[in-house]
């Protein structure tokens, strides 16, 4: 009968490049001769490398191609002369302590395919400043990198499923980037000893997007224990509205929050110890619930001393497309007993003119009631480009003394804006309507559906 795994040291010829002061080593492996795979075992004479480890992703053995798909338990523990490791595509687990104590160790390059990293297999690695943990990784073990003292940068992919507990026990990151979303990393099982790596974090970006202001996006069912626990970086924190259960810890001793916005008109359930989830949060801390939902609120906030008020259940925000062309300034928020919101797009300078709303919509300001979650977006655009000078036959349109003269347009409504899109004049023309301007300088003229920009000059 065939033995499974089969305990071996050989002198691999191996198929991909390694250090030349590698490329005669004496490996031990763990093999499978059915699946033609390997697995580097532990051998005292790891102990004398140095430099490079760049551990190989296939070998010939009997003229049969195996490949390397993992690390075996403590196969590289003490190698403190090793300064940079480089692992193949082909690994997929790392298990338990392969390089614990690896203390000269500076730089890792994890393979693509890699599922998994055992117990303490990176402790005490503390050369260590940066990690790129790939895209396909899922479980990342106890104690993992615990003691990685150096460890200041981490990026983090989204398919990531759990951490162990102290899985970064004493990282104390600049910063921390996840690949993934939101709604993923609620998902993500930390443990609530150090398991998280956002705890004690700087700053914390997801994707390219620096979170101070955390929204929990409506399609969030719960929250996992621990998630947001001994996060400095964030400063007020949205709980969508179909979230109806939060973990322990999940916000704990997060020292600069704020602000704590629900949008469910059910609170949602606390998991086990209910009194763990705010603690360590200051009771001024801003609360914000659904209109007419302060009872059913405080009643599940109660040990927080929360000082509980009604906002809005919707989301509401309003941007410009294009930062360098102009901004927008709010300039009044809706809350329970007027839901209207009013915004006003301004441009940058006089380069610059206010085209209109993401959805064609031209007044500005701009008042809304909302009723949904609402976004307005402002488009710019250079002012040669926004419109052609006056040329038309149906209509005429000129300035003299500071007066705008139109005629032609009987009946038609005539609005004039400024380059801001502040609308100084509406109304309908009576054969020739003749309109004061304020200044001198760029106006729009708009009769019917029909504009045009008018350089107006001086009184």
């Amino acid at each position: 009968m065939k033995r499974n795994f089969f305990l071996l040291v050989l002198t691999m010829l191996l198929s991909m490049g390694l250090n030349s002061r590698l490329s005669a080593q004496n490996w031990k492996v763990y093999l499978d001769f059915d699946k033609h795979t390997a697995e580097i075992a532990f051998d005292s004479s790891y102990l004398q490398m140095s430099g490079t480890l760049e551990i190989p992703g296939q070998f010939y053995y009997n003229n049969e191609l195996y490949t390397v798909v993992g690390v075996g338990m403590g196969a590289f523990e003490n190698c403190s002369r090793i300064t940079s490791l480089v692992l193949p595509n082909s690994v997929t687990n790392i298990n338990k302590d392969a390089f614990k104590n690896c203390t000269g160790l500076k730089t890792v390059r994890f393979g693509q395919s890699l599922k998994g990293i055992g117990w303490s297999a990176f402790k005490g690695c503390s050369g260590i400043s940066s990690l790129t943990l790939p895209d396909s990784l899922r479980t990342v073990g106890w104690e993992t990198f615990s003691g990685c003292s150096g460890l200041k940068e981490l990026s983090i992919g989204g398919q990531l499923y759990g951490c162990g507990t102290y899985a970064f026990y004493g990282c104390h990151f600049d910063k921390v980037v996840y690949r993934g979303t939101v709604a993923q990393l609620c998902g993500v099982i930390f443990s609530t000893d150090e398991g998280s790596p956002l705890a004690h974090t700087k700053e914390f970006y997801i994707g390219d997007t620096l979170v101070q202001d955390l929204v929990i996006p409506n399609t969030v069912q719960s929250i996992n224990d621990g998630t947001f626990a001994n996060c400095p970086f964030l400063t007020s924190v949205t709980i969508g509205r179909a979230v109806s259960k939060i973990g322990m810890f999940c916000f704990e001793n997060d020292s600069n929050l704020r602000s704590i916005r629900f949008l469910g008109e059910t609170p949602p359930s606390f998991d086990a110890w209910g009194e763990t989830v705010f603690s360590g949060i200051s009771s001024g801390t801003n609360v914000l619930v659904p209109c007419g939902c302060t009872d059913a609120y405080d009643s599940v906030l109660s040990n927080f001393h929360f000082q509980i008020k009604e906002a809005l259940p919707y989301l509401y925000a309003a941007v410009s497309s294009d930062t360098v062309k102009g901004k927008v300034g709010v300039r009044s928020v809706p809350d329970c007993d007027n839901p209207q919101f009013t915004v006003e797009a301004i441009p940058t300078g006089s380069r610059y003119v206010f085209k209109c709303w993401h959805d064609n919509d031209t007044n500005n300001p701009r008042t809304v009631d909302v009723v949904s979650d609402t976004v307005l977006v402002a488009h710019f655009i250079a002012v040669d480009d926004a419109v052609p000078e006056y040329a038309s036959s149906d209509w005429k349109c000129s300035v003299q003394d500071g007066f705008l003269h139109v005629s032609g347009a009987d009946g038609e409504q005539i609005s004039i804006s400024d380059v801001t899109g502040r609308v100084l004049y509406r109304g309908f023309v009576h054969e020739e309507e003749t309109i004061s301007l304020p200044s001198s300088g760029v106006f729009f003229v708009k009769v019917g559906n029909r504009m045009v920009r008018k350089v107006v000059s001086a009184h």
